[in-house]
């Protein structure tokens, strides 16, 4: 079993418009790569992958993960920061047209107030 390289936090919007679209998995999965190590630029995210790994990490050829990279830059989900030269990665912005707040360190509490929900402690799945 391999390691795991790292996580992906794709947000909602992101993902919407791809199902939308209809993008393929493989499409998907670049996404993912290029998530994985999100980079910002102020407040536009962008991020680069390289093919050869994502070709060995799925078993795909090149041109199988080529074609998909095209295919998003097509629907505008991608758009070319930097192009590869010198062994190094094509840059991609992020959803360019698609805006997503980047995240913040604030500690402060998220998400709906669980304080009144009856969670059952104890019970153990018992009834």
């Amino acid at each position: 079993m391999e390691r795991s390289d790292g996580y992906a936090t794709v947000p909602n919007p992101w993902l919407d418009a791809m199902a939308r679209a209809g993008c393929s998995g493989t499409e998907f999965a670049v996404v993912c790569e290029l998530c994985t190590y999100i980079h910002w630029e102020g407040p536009r995210p962008y991020g680069s992958f390289s093919h050869k790994a994502v070709c060995d990490r799925y078993g795909w050829s090149p041109n199988r993960v080529k074609k998909a990279a095209r295919h998003l830059r097509a629907l505008g989900f991608l758009a070319t920061k930097t192009a590869a030269h010198n062994g190094r990665c094509t840059e991609s912005w992020l959803f360019p047209g698609i805006p997503w707040q980047r995240p913040t360190k604030d500690k402060g509490r998220k998400g709906p107030d669980l304080s009144a929900v009856d969670w059952g402690h104890g019970k153990r799945g018992r009834r």
